[in-house]
């Protein structure tokens, strides 16, 4: 990338579901010039190749979500207009700070982190604060596949995992709506990522270049198939309504232009907003639950139970939940 001196101080957010490619899209761009920052997250056995987070930011957001009784896989949405209140100030004060000592030289930079899908609000005013330009990449991976990585990496049931990858693509959708965007999927990036890198240089007006020896070697070298942490090939999709949800958004956020794609998710942003208040409180319950019930497919098989019973006759919405976690509970009680 070149110097953007014409317009300084430009920040490109890549957002995403945990396992949905951010970290190989955030490494690309960095490598093809743009400051992730001098502080990244080190690598780990999940991630060899690195997760491009800066760690001062990210550890700032693990409070910030504590103080609000949240954290990145909580399917409940965070209260009305959080980012206004008081006790939220610090963190504000502490990210502009963050950015101000080590991105206000730079022309061009990136965050990544996945929990900005939940916390743009915030953003937006801190960028504004300090005059930076943000350019959105929302980074797609097939939610089954992102399911499956969840559930072998932290134990998250499918029908669980699905609901977050809905509720961080919603909410990277809803709060980058009306700036500069592109969507980029993993398979995309994966397969040519020299086009797809130019593509995003050219939907965000971005003076992204394909010119050094040396960062193509590197990139080359960073997208390796181990990368692809999981892969649904040969697998039976999921036939639970989240799993459906979740594949229709998927589709219509590959194919439908950006400036259309809130229109697009309207409905399905309603019907996601209802099932996951309504699944929330069983799935706060089921965690205090999870190391009397070791058996993942019993879990799993409750929690589809439960969205399946919502999501039917009233009745069902109203008595199902309730007949699911007495015979839960009556298992635990058992063991």
């Amino acid at each position: 990338m070149s110097e953007a001196s014409q317009n300084p101080n430009r920040c490109i957010v890549v957002l995403g579901m945990h396992r949905s490619g951010t970290s190989a899209v955030a490494g690309v761009l960095s490598m093809l010039g743009a400051d992730a920052g001098p502080s990244l997250m080190p690598a780990r056995e999940d991630n060899p190749k690195g997760f491009w987070e800066h760690a001062d930011i990210v550890a700032v957001h693990e409070k910030l979500l504590a103080q609000l009784g949240s954290d990145w896989n909580d399917v409940r949405r965070l209260p009305d207009g959080w980012w206004q209140r008081a006790d939220v100030s610090p963190y504000r004060d502490d990210l502009r700070a963050i950015v101000q000592r080590d991105f206000s030289r730079s022309a061009l930079w990136i965050l990544k982190d996945p929990r900005m899908c939940r916390l743009l609000p915030l953003w937006l005013e801190i960028l504004r604060d300090v005059g930076a330009r943000p350019h959105f990449v929302i980074s797609l991976r097939e939610p089954g596949e992102v399911a499956r990585s969840l559930e072998r990496r932290d134990g998250i049931l499918a029908a669980e995992a699905q609901l977050l990858w809905l509720e961080h693509l919603l909410d990277a959708e809803r709060w980058s709506r009306s700036y500069p965007r592109a969507t980029l999927t993993y398979d995309e990036l994966l397969a040519d990522w020299r086009a797809a890198a130019l593509r995003l240089g050219q939907v965000l007006s971005l003076p992204i270049r394909i010119d050094d020896p040396q960062a193509i070697a590197r990139i080359e070298s960073f997208l390796e198939p181990s990368l692809r942490h999981h892969s649904n090939a040969g697998q039976k999709e999921d036939d639970h309504v989240l799993a459906g949800l979740a594949r229709e958004a998927y589709r219509l956020a590959k194919t439908v232009p950006p400036d259309r794609l809130g229109d697009a998710l309207a409905s399905l942003d309603e019907r996601v907003s209802q099932i996951g208040a309504l699944v929330a409180p069983w799935t706060v319950r089921l965690r205090t639950l999870e190391r009397k019930l070791p058996d993942l497919e019993r879990r799993n098989a409750w929690l589809e139970e439960v969205v399946a019973a919502m999501t039917s006759s009233t009745s069902w919405r109203i008595t199902g939940p309730l007949r699911a976690m007495s015979r839960l509970l009556s298992v635990v009680k058992n063991r």
